[in-house]
């Protein structure tokens, strides 16, 4: 889902991720799950003044199934 947003501030991904769950994400969980996804390499930071946020190519092959365990 994170990757058909595209490039957003984290208040819209989290927006969506509760419409997709038919609940608001806590805050609280919320970052720790952004936070968790930009240290494994899987979103990283645009802007840290405007909070905005994409998934990495690396995020995107996990989302889709295809990431390689080549190093």
């Amino acid at each position: 889902m994170l990757v058909k947003i595209g490039p957003a501030q984290s208040g819209q991904w989290r927006t969506a991720i509760g419409t997709e769950k038919g609940q608001l994400v806590p805050a609280k969980t919320f970052q720790n799950w952004r936070s968790a996804l930009v240290e494994a390499g899987l979103v990283e930071v645009l802007s840290q003044e405007t909070n905005t946020y994409q998934v990495t190519a690396k995020g995107k092959e996990v989302a889709n199934g295809t990431l390689s365990s080549a190093p």
